[in-house]
């Protein structure tokens, strides 16, 4: 396997679903090639620190205080892990670098400003919150466009875990991951923007971004989680494309046979 193929399939190895040749072939291709043993690390080492990550479901204002500010922390401190900060350097070397950790810094400094003012009325609580709430809300924006727009894959992974957290995330960032989904150049982090964007799919520019991105893609993987959730979205619009595919003889044979799959549940 050449590094393009390795990626596509580390998913399948690192979960221990691979069939067995394969999965000798990618421990052969690890073994001999220090970009992609470095790769399949730092996914290895993302999921276990997505495990941990829980959406916020605060039921006062001192939870959302804390939640917010744990979870600035968390992202900080991974931040910090991958970006060389707390080893012999406290600045990341790549100015993307700087941007996150700056905006984490912010996220940290605000919430526990939030958090250390004095008790106040019911009223007052209650607009403190909703402001509160609003605030976490943009700064969490922030933190995932920054962290979609660094170098490492495994840190635009966690600018896609980031999105996922917003439960109100702006034109820019459904945009942003939207653009991530067409552009990237590693697979994993396009195949788990699929999984983030269908916690929005209600909204109209991630239902026509999801539509006029099938086209784009190249990937069996990206193609059949797209057709899987134009399924699951029953959108209409998307027979077309699901033809077209079905009649080209240069699809994956098993995109054209999900396409046609996917005519017959729209019916």
């Amino acid at each position: 396997m050449d590094c393009p193929q390795v990626n596509e399939h580390l998913p399948e190895y690192l979960s221990g679903t691979l069939e067995p040749p394969a999965r000798l072939e990618i421990e052969d291709h690890l073994t001999a090639c220090s970009r992609c043993r470095t790769e399949a690390g730092e996914l290895d080492e993302l999921w276990s620190d997505l495990e941990t990550i829980r959406p916020a479901a605060p039921s006062a204002e001192a939870r959302v205080r804390f939640d917010a500010m744990l979870q600035a922390f968390s992202a900080g401190r991974a931040s910090n892990e991958t970006t060389g900060i707390g080893a012999g350097r406290w600045w990341p070397r790549r100015p993307g670098g700087h941007v996150a950790a700056a905006v984490m810094l912010l996220a940290a400094g605000t919430i526990m400003g939030f958090a250390l003012q004095p008790p106040a009325g019911p009223s007052s609580a209650a607009g403190s919150l909703v402001s509160l709430e609003q605030e976490v809300r943009t700064l969490q924006q922030l933190v995932a466009l920054s962290m979609l727009d660094q170098r490492s894959a495994s840190q635009r992974l966690q600018g896609v875990g980031w999105s996922s957290l917003i439960d109100q995330p702006d034109e820019h960032v459904l945009s942003t991951l939207i653009d991530t989904l067409n552009f990237d150049p590693n697979i994993n982090v396009r195949l788990a923007v699929v999984g983030v964007l269908g916690q929005f799919a209600d909204t109209p520019v991630v239902r026509e971004g999801i539509v006029q991105s099938l086209p784009m893609q190249q990937s069996p993987m990206i193609q059949v989680a797209l057709i899987d959730l134009l399924v699951r979205l029953h959108d209409q619009r998307s027979a077309d494309i699901f033809e077209r595919l079905v009649a080209d003889d240069m699809v994956d044979a098993t995109v054209r046979e999900r396409a046609e799959w996917g005519l017959d549940q729209l019916g």
